[in-house]
């Protein structure tokens, strides 16, 4: 002993080391931040970081809740929670996570309040952050100014008529201007038109003296009577027949209106006509003879004008649009027909072209598909928590994983309740463990489990009325159910149990046991049973 006192100061942690690694650390502290969570300090010590571990953030057992488009972490002990990219918590609720996407929402674009302003004449939306702003119709925003919306009216502003900047001539020869519909309309004046339909040149045309637009444009003098020789006078044509030109209404009013190389009515000659009931046909006099040319939307097909033009060519699936252009009739999931001269392809029920390719058809069965579900591009959430996803005769449906329900009717949450282990919904919704006597209740692959409380028990096997049996003195049920406290080996002598054991001192009813008298005393004597004069 007196060598240890004299032992160098520079050893003595040393040896402290050594008793401790030979003894043992029983009553073990952890580093601050850390905690032995699976109570085996022996094993790993304090294995656990509590500042920074998720599933026990700041003790053993506390577990970081996970939200909706949110990530969860532990800082310094606390859960803390931070929104994924594009979201926000705008409605400061964890319960619903991050609910706010902020690149859509115009109530809260690029952030939380940020609400997209109503401006005049234009509607507003948030894209990728940002508000922006699409004119209505007929409105422009001119001075590039969105303080005042879409201030100018294009439809009849002069200066911007139809879009910015574009404005009406003023100087067009012999017109007057104006915006009109998002266009500029010119008025000719008085006497003057613009037979041209180009207003660089303005209302170029005197149709009071022109004979190619006498008195209007398009008004020819020798186009109306052809073959004559004509001139313009005060807006009025004058006329004097030519040679292939013929007076057949015998009224020089309209001048030498039968042109007999061309009139049906009067094919070569005054009164000739040509036969007008040759099938899906028009007639027409070319050089001075009957020509048939067919109807529109029909053809001869046949090449036999016997039964003229016999073919629609609108609704044919064989000659659509022209003869020969048969429409393909093996489209996949698709019903083919010639309309308007087009082949049309029809997607049958339950199917749908979401590629926009008719090269593989109608390739889409939206009753089934979860990314077009009953139709093209609605997408069915993938992510509800513990649920699985289908589509379902055009409706997104969603199934509880095995073990969970959607006990609140809300799928934004999911299947959000464990009926494995819940009391209050144990097996199923609103299957909610009973309260027995004597009984602590759990539940445990989804059904309703009783732990008896101590000194109680179960005897019956019925659980409608708990642990009913005492087997802390019940001498049939004594320390355990169906253990019978032997009979009394002498006369008159009763069976006892006391804290679940059974008494082998026998005493006749109304005497009890003295370990005083080591003998059976009446019971008034004072001493209880077993105790005597200690």
């Amino acid at each position: 002993m007196a060598s240890f006192r004299k032992m160098p100061v520079l050893f003595m942690p040393l040896a402290a080391v050594l008793v401790f690694l030979f003894i043992g650390a029983t009553d073990a502290t952890c580093a601050a931040g850390y905690k032995d969570c699976d109570n085996n300090y022996k094993s790993n010590r304090c294995e656990v970081n509590i500042l920074t571990d998720v599933k026990n953030c700041g003790n053993c057992g506390v577990k970081c809740p996970t939200y909706p488009y949110a990530v969860s972490a532990c800082k310094a002990g606390k859960c803390v929670f931070t929104c994924k990219a594009g979201w926000k918590d705008c409605n400061n609720k964890w319960s619903d996570g991050c609910e706010t996407d902020v690149g859509k929402d115009v109530h809260n674009c690029g952030g939380c309040g940020k609400q997209c302003k109503n401006v005049p004449y234009a509607s507003a939306k948030c894209s990728n952050y940002k508000c922006m702003y699409t004119c209505h119709a007929g409105w422009k925003n001119c001075n590039n100014d969105w303080t005042d919306g879409c201030e100018t009216d294009v439809g009849k502003d002069s200066n911007n008529c139809g879009g910015c900047g574009s404005k009406c001539n003023s100087l067009i020869p012999y017109a007057s201007s104006k915006c009109s519909n998002c266009k500029c309309e010119y008025t000719c004046k008085a006497g003057w038109k613009d037979c041209n339909k180009d207003m660089k040149d303005g209302c170029e045309t005197d149709v009071g003296k022109d004979v190619n637009n006498c008195g209007s444009c398009g008004s020819k003098c020798n186009a109306l009577v052809p073959y004559t020789s004509a001139k313009c006078n005060n807006y009025k044509c004058e006329y004097t027949c030519k040679a292939g030109w013929k007076d057949c209404n015998k009224d020089m009013k309209d001048g030498c209106e039968t042109d007999v190389g061309k009139d049906v009515n009067n094919c070569g000659s005054c009164g000739t006509k040509c036969n007008a009931l040759v099938p899906y046909t028009s007639a027409k006099c070319n050089n001075y003879k009957c020509e048939y040319t067919c109807k529109s939307g029909w053809k001869d097909c046949n090449k036999d004008m016997k039964d003229g033009c016999e073919t629609d060519v609108g609704k044919d699936i064989n000659n659509c649009g022209s003869c020969g252009t048969k429409c393909n009739l093996d489209v996949p999931y698709a019903y083919t027909k010639c309309n308007n001269y087009k082949c049309e392809y029809t997607c049958k029920a339950g199917w749908k072209n979401c590629n926009n390719d008719m090269k593989d058809g109608c390739e889409t069965d939206v009753g089934k598909d979860v990314n077009n579900c009953g139709s093209c591009g609605t997408k069915c959430n993938l992510n509800v928590p513990y649920a699985s996803t289908k589509c379902n005769n055009h409706k997104c449906e969603y199934t509880c994983n095995a073990g969970w329900e959607n006990c609140n009717n809300d799928m934004k949450d999911g299947c959000e309740t464990d009926v494995g282990s819940d009391v209050n919904n144990c097996g199923g919704c609103g299957m909610k463990c009973k309260d027995v006597p004597y009984a602590t209740a759990a539940c445990s692959a989804s059904k309703c489990e009783y732990t008896c409380e101590p000194g109680w028990a179960n005897c019956n096997g019925d659980w409608e009325d708990g642990c009913e049996t005492d087997i802390s003195s019940d001498v049939n049920n004594c320390g355990d159910c169906a253990n019978v406290c032997p009979e009394p080996k002498i006369w008159g002598g009763e069976a006892k149990c006391s804290d679940g054991t059974c008494e082998e001192k026998w005493c006749i009813k109304g005497w009890k046991y003295s370990d005083e008298k080591k003998c059976c005393v009446e019971d008034w004597w004072p001493f209880s049973s077993g105790d005597g004069d200690k």
